[in-house]
């Protein structure tokens, strides 16, 4: 028995290789502000007086999100700043 050549190599059980995509991701968080106290001698003792309100500030966060056949493998911080600064409570 005799068996005619083949023309083309087929590879049984070859894997399709991996679909690599990154994509980047842009979050932004509040950033809380501190409370400062002043002594004022013209208030009587135990009185608070606020005189400039607290106002929360705003971080920016960039990530750069490395996915493998559609599955997350992997998330770098690109960036991380301060966009809007806190305004202390005085």
């Amino acid at each position: 028995i005799t068996t005619p050549a083949v023309d083309e190599v087929v590879e049984v059980g070859t894997k399709k290789a991996p679909v690599v995509t990154t994509k980047e991701e842009t979050k932004t968080e509040e950033v809380d502000f501190q409370v400062k106290e002043v002594p004022n001698p013209a208030l009587p003792e135990g009185v608070r007086n606020v005189t400039t309100p607290g106002k929360k500030g705003v971080r920016t966060i960039v990530e750069t999100v490395t996915y493998t056949d559609g599955k997350e493998t992997g998330r770098v911080v690109k960036s991380n700043e301060i966009t809007t600064p806190a305004v202390d409570e005085v």
